[in-house]
């Protein structure tokens, strides 16, 4: 029977921008349980897409479960409320063609990543490019081309992948193709600008605008 007085103990925390989803993940796999039994302890049912369900309900009460301050999940709640207040916004969330949600991915990001994690920003479909790389994020995996689907246990499959950066389908580490080369141009500046002040206007209300030289 469910629970609220279940305890998460040694739950991983949330990284800065990381999504639901993914924090998720980790904390099932940290866990050796699966999201719905998350969400089973926490009395409620798992939903369709953990990212954009909103600090309340069976997820509010994971968090508290898992022992970690509400303020840390601020970034990714101000991003859900306003994907939930604005229709346009929420055709820009990345789904396939069943309606199942989905994730853009950085190769070199989660590379880098003591502990691969997914960022909220590229479950949008304006976010085509990570700022730190300067290289278009993959929208399926290089290999076996399959999208990168968020509505099944990665970490806790029969099979798993050793984690975040790998391919849930294939088990292949995700990896950029030898002809995706670092773009500096300044038509390439302006597209990584705007896509950061659309981010910057989800999460503010507000964004500053900084336009380029131009010829």
């Amino acid at each position: 029977m469910a629970t609220n007085h279940y305890r998460l103990y040694g739950a991983p925390t949330i990284f800065p921008g990381e999504s639901i989803s993914s924090w998720l993940q980790r904390l099932s796999q940290q866990q050796g349980i699966s999201i719905e039994k998350l969400f089973f302890h926490a009395g409620a049912k798992a939903p369709k897409d953990y990212d954009f369900v909103g600090l309340a309900g069976g997820l509010a009460r994971i968090i508290n479960m898992s022992g970690l301050p509400s303020q840390r999940f601020g970034i990714v709640y101000a991003v859900v409320r306003a994907t939930q207040r604005t229709k346009p916004l929420q055709l820009q969330v990345r789904k396939d063609k069943e309606r199942r949600p989905v994730s853009g991915v950085c190769p070199k990001c989660l590379d880098g990543d003591h502990s691969p994690y997914y960022r909220i920003e590229w479950r949008f479909k304006f976010w085509k490019y990570c700022p730190t790389h300067n290289l278009p994020l993959m929208t399926a995996c290089g290999k076996c081309k399959r999208d990168v689907l968020l509505d099944r246990e990665i970490l806790l499959s029969i099979n798993p992948p050793p984690s975040l950066a790998y391919c849930p389908n294939c088990l292949s580490k995700f990896a950029h193709s030898n002809d995706v080369t670092v773009d500096d141009t300044l038509r390439f500046a302006e597209k990584m600008s705007v896509q950061r002040n659309l981010m910057a206007g989800i999460i503010k209300g507000y964004c500053m605008i900084a336009p380029h030289q131009k010829k």
